[in-house]
């Protein structure tokens, strides 16, 4: 019997995303995710923690189109696993790494630093530990910072690839 390593990954996103722990996906969920990112990753720059907090706006409002749900409703697991799988937000990655690399290059020097990485993951519940263990893994050159191609190459494994292998099955947390 193989693994369904994607399935888990979709999981361990869902989980991470479902910030009230309902089962649901909901826009409070990703305003709330929003919040605590801005202020992790921008609590010394306004201007850029309300870039943070619009980003996860525009992200919820286009996965309950996508879902075909209007934005006061909710999402449920199974719905956001097999969105992912099949594809129906696959268009959009390009334009999530972008965003995601600019929420993480703090000084926007290219480079998103340990430090960011770590303060990022721990806004999204994921542990210190698990969030440097990736760090490491999406660090391919190891160069001790992520570049864009890096943060790219991570989000289009973790969403992607049904590699139990690929770095970017780290990217939201330490893959077993």
């Amino acid at each position: 019997m193989t693994h369904d390593h994607h399935g888990t990954k979709l999981r361990r996103r869902f989980r991470m995303l479902d910030t009230d722990g309902d089962g649901f996906l909901m826009q409070g969920d990703y305003e709330a995710l929003g919040r605590r990112i801005a202020s992790a990753c921008a609590a010394d720059d306004p201007q850029r923690a309300a870039r943070i907090a619009a980003h996860f706006q525009e992200v919820w409002r286009h996965l309950a189109a996508t879902a075909g749900v209007s934005p006061d409703q909710r999402i449920a697991e199974e719905d956001f696993v097999r969105m992912h799988r099949d594809g129906h937000l696959h268009a959009r990655k390009s334009t999530q790494s972008k965003l995601l690399f600019e929420m993480l290059d703090a000084d926007g020097d290219g480079k998103v630093k340990p430090e960011v990485f770590r303060a990022y993951y721990q806004a999204c519940g994921v542990s210190g530990e698990d969030a440097d263990h990736a760090f490491v893994q999406i660090d391919t050159d190891k160069k001790g910072f992520l570049s864009p191609a890096e943060i790219a190459k991570a989000s289009m494994d973790f969403f992607s690839s049904t590699e139990g292998t690929a770095p970017g099955n780290h990217l939201f947390g330490k893959h077993s």
